[in-house]
């Protein structure tokens, strides 16, 4: 019980954080009353949308709430990284990944994204695990999570580019290779 006292700054300083992000998103959402319901409006407004709300809400207020939930038990439980701490940290993890699956946009997505979805978010929550319990900070793991969520966009852009190259160089290699046997089934010799 005494290490959440080493902690409580830093997750008070977190919670802040997260609840001014709230209260921004809050304001906002006043201050476009009326227009954010109408499907026109916002569609003329996608840029305004994306860095008034979409990027505070996916930079700033979902990372210190979701650290705060599933790192910082973690972080205050474990002083060092142990079998249990890793027990904590997969379970954690799971738990995680899921929560992000159940959400109601995912729910339309397909199979092959909800997988990646999974992935992603279970590999984030162990590396923002692991790295906060080795630091023993709440930041670190808010910044790991802060970055994923900077860069994962663009892995899953690259990911995707592979994967077409990868298919591509695939099927040429296996048309190459038909062709060849055929050819060399009808050949004379």
């Amino acid at each position: 019980m005494e290490r959440i006292y080493i902690f409580l700054p830093s997750i008070l300083a977190l919670a802040c954080i997260a609840g001014i992000a709230f209260l921004y998103l809050k304001w906002i959402a006043r201050r476009l009353g009326d227009n954010f319901t109408n499907e026109e409006w916002r569609e003329k407004n996608v840029a305004k949308i994306l860095l008034t709300v979409g990027a505070p809400t996916y930079y700033v207020f979902a990372p210190a709430v979701e650290e705060l939930i599933f790192r910082a038990p973690l972080i205050i439980l474990f002083g060092a990284m142990t079998s249990f701490a890793w027990y904590g940290i997969l379970i954690s993890s799971v738990l995680f990944a899921l929560m992000h699956l159940l959400s109601q946009e995912e729910r339309k997505k397909t199979l092959a994204h909800k997988a990646y979805r999974f992935v992603a978010t279970f590999v984030l929550s162990v590396l923002a695990g692991y790295y906060g319990i080795v630091n023993q900070s709440i930041w670190t793991s808010f910044g790991i999570h802060v970055a994923w969520n900077i860069i994962a966009p663009a892995l899953l852009f690259i990911f995707t580019l592979l994967l077409i190259v990868i298919h591509t160089a695939i099927m040429s290699l296996w048309d190459k290779t038909m062709t060849s046997f055929k050819s060399s089934r009808y050949s004379i010799h």
